[in-house]
């Protein structure tokens, strides 16, 4: 078992703070541990807390449009974690105007 594998198990029978008691599921993440980018939420929403997984709500939604976005912005080069910061700027300043 490797160490995420470690601290996602203490965390789904953890019952230390506030989140343990209103918490349908632990949602610790998921993904490889030599990622290059990694997305932290906040906290678990409603879809993310039913399903046990993160991201899977909308918030999960925004990533995924603002990825597919930037993707074919760089002509289907996988964008870097600095462009993907950088659109979103941008879409935040395109709501503005």
């Amino acid at each position: 078992m490797s160490e995420l594998d470690q601290i996602a198990a203490e965390v789904k029978v953890c019952q230390r703070c506030p989140l343990a008691r209103g918490r349908t599921n632990a949602v610790p993440g998921e993904g490889p541990a030599n990622a290059e980018i990694m997305f932290i939420g906040e906290g678990p929403g409603f879809h993310e807390d039913r399903q046990g997984r993160p991201f899977v709500g909308a918030s999960g939604k925004l990533l995924e449009d603002l990825y597919k976005h930037t993707l074919h912005a760089l002509g289907g080069r996988a964008p870097s974690a600095g462009a993907l910061v950088e659109e979103r700027k941008r879409a935040a300043l395109e709501e503005i105007a």
